[in-house]
C-alpha cells in the first residue's frame, strides 16, 4: 500500500484541520497547536498516493520515550487499511530516525477498533492505565 507521512506544513494544514474528528481523539487543530507549543511533538498528514486520508502525530515525552499520540483516518477513508499502514510506516520511521527499542501508544478501552489495529500490528498492553487510557507498547525485534 502506497502510504506516506508528510509533516504538517503551509501546503497541507488547511485540508488537515478540515477533516472530521473522532470521539476518542483531540481535534487535529488542537494537536497542531500542541505540537507548536510542546517540544518534540511531530504532527503529520497521512497520504495514500496523493490523497490526504488521515492524521498521525508522534512525540518524545519528558522521559525520552517515543509515543504515537494521535491517529485519525478520515471517515470516508476508514476500513481500507490506511490506519494499519500508517502505524507501520510510523514504526519504521521512528526506528530509523531514533534507533529505539520500543514505541508506545494509548487509547480508550472502549475504542475496540484501535485496540484491534494496534494489537494486530504487534503492540501489547502493558497493564498500565494513564489518563483513563490503556497503554500499549511495541517492542522492536
Amino acid at each position: 500500500m502506497n502510504i506516506r507521512l508528510e509533516p504538517i506544513n503551509k501546503h497541507n494544514y488547511k485540508k488537515c484541520i478540515t477533516m472530521g474528528s473522532s470521539e476518542y481523539m483531540a481535534s487535529n487543530i488542537l494537536s497542531i497547536v500542541q505540537a507548536y507549543v510542546f517540544d518534540n511533538w511531530y504532527p503529520c498528514c497521512i497520504y495514500h498516493q496523493d490523497t490526504l486520508v488521515g492524521f498521525i502525530m508522534y512525540a518524545i515525552d519528558e522521559y525520552g520515550e517515543l509515543w504515537m499520540y494521535r491517529l485519525y483516518i478520515d471517515e470516508v477513508h476508514q476500513n481500507k487499511g490506511y490506519g494499519t499502514a500508517a502505524v507501520k510506516k510510523l514504526l519504521t520511521l521512528v526506528k530509523d530516525k531514533y534507533n529505539c527499542n520500543e514505541f508506545f501508544t494509548s487509547t480508550s478501552p472502549e475504542n475496540k477498533r484501535a485496540l484491534h489495529v494496534y494489537e494486530n500490528i504487534g503492540f501489547k498492553r502493558t497493564g498500565d492505565i494513564m489518563d483513563k487510557e490503556v497503554i500499549l507498547r511495541y517492542k522492536y525485534s
